[in-house]
């Protein structure tokens, strides 16, 4: 498919005479260049409000959970941010069959549809009396299993890692790129059939790791 990449913009915006901003000249592209792998044919029958929300919301929560996190039956999982991705990640982890699913968001409304996804409990940062982070240790035994970034604010990505147990947790910051591929160690002679559960167990003995989910959009 051939990319028009141009967004064309001439003048600025200015304030008409009914105080509402007007912008003289805004010209989008409707085509876009887009992987083939990640692109798949929408079927005539199917509404195109609900089939581009699963395309990218549910795909990218559900997956990060299943396929990034690979979340096990009974772990805690903390979920920072309740938009279009974070309750979906919420569903996933409601599928793979998570204990304790607790919702971060500074939004009130957000807990209503977060509960309807699967969520066992809200937390909103600005009614935590004292430090974010130690209150959901507290509220995860020790750290949670599982964490997940919904927002791109550093911040939070910062206080999602923190959150982690600190054995054997892991960070998923979701619509992050993928860092540059390496070729993997050579495999320890004293342990040639090592499984990769073992090796994960291994890695996790020493701090919360940080995963990079390159699923978001």
């Amino acid at each position: 498919m051939k990319c028009r990449a141009s967004q064309r913009r001439s003048g600025s915006a200015s304030l008409s005479p009914n105080r509402t901003l007007e912008f003289p000249c805004i010209r989008l592209s409707i085509e876009e260049l887009a992987k083939g792998h990640s692109s798949i044919e929408r079927p005539v029958c199917a509404p195109f409000d609900k089939s581009c929300y699963i395309g990218c919301g549910v795909t990218t929560g559900v997956g990060a959970v299943v396929n990034t996190a690979k979340v096990e039956p009974g772990s805690n999982v903390v979920v920072f941010g309740l938009g279009g991705i974070g309750l979906n990640v919420i569903q996933g982890a409601k599928m793979a069959g998570a204990d304790k699913i607790i919702g971060v968001d500074i939004n009130d409304s957000k807990e209503d549809w977060g509960r309807r996804f699967g969520m066992t409990h809200f937390v909103n940062p600005k009614k935590v009396t004292g430090d974010i982070v130690q209150h959901l240790v507290g509220l995860t035994d020790g750290g949670a299993d599982y964490t997940f970034d919904c927002t791109g604010n550093t911040t939070v990505m910062r206080q999602a890692l923190e959150a982690c147990h600190r054995g054997w947790g892991i960070s998923i910051i979701i619509g992050s790129r993928r860092p540059a591929r390496r070729s993997p160690p050579a495999r320890s002679s004293s342990s040639p059939g090592a499984t990769g559960a073992a090796r994960r167990s291994a890695a996790r003995a020493a701090a919360p790791t940080c995963r990079r989910s390159s699923t978001g959009t």
